[in-house]
């Protein structure tokens, strides 16, 4: 169910966002305040020098939560997962008149959840990479971008050497 959240970050739907440290100090007394299962967090923005008590407050769950630095991070990762979601669903038998056009739907289905999957995991890949380095997520971007304004100045090198 959705909260009359004070910082909704113009979501209103099952899976809304909010700021926590807005949320935390207004108590709604009808709901016992803003209270919700730590497995329910998918993306928390927090300053760096924040996340390691905000890990050790939520144990375990950390391992479905992704950390982001900033909210043009934040609305990456949010809009990423609501492009999968739309590209990916159950079909439901009874949606088929036959079995092969079910196993149709389902093979295309177990494809796009594959190839989610697979983004999903890269992604976490390169963030478990940047902090193993002791980098901020910043940084790699920063040296990523030298690096492809590195590969244009080739190209084009290249290129006006070809003309």
């Amino acid at each position: 169910r959705a909260y009359p959240l004070i910082m909704p970050l113009l979501e209103n739907k099952f899976n809304q966002g909010f700021m926590w440290e807005r949320e935390w100090r207004y108590e709604n007394n009808k709901d016992r305040g803003l209270i919700f299962p730590y497995a329910a967090i998918k993306i928390i923005c927090c300053p760096e020098d924040e996340e390691y008590e905000i890990r050790q407050i939520l144990g375990r769950y950390v391992e479905n939560i992704t950390f982001v630095r900033s909210w043009k991070e934040y609305n990456e990762v949010t809009n990423f997962l609501k492009n999968a979601r739309m590209t990916m669903h159950t079909p439901k038998k009874i949606a088929y008149d036959s079995d092969e056009e079910y196993l149709n739907a389902l093979d295309e289905q177990l494809l796009n959840h594959r190839n989610v999957f697979n983004q999903i995991d890269g992604f976490k890949d390169f963030i478990d990479a940047i902090e193993r380095k002791g980098s901020t997520t910043i940084e790699a971007l920063q040296e990523l971008q030298q690096t492809m304004d590195s590969m244009i100045q080739q190209i084009q090198n290249i290129r006006d050497k070809l003309k």
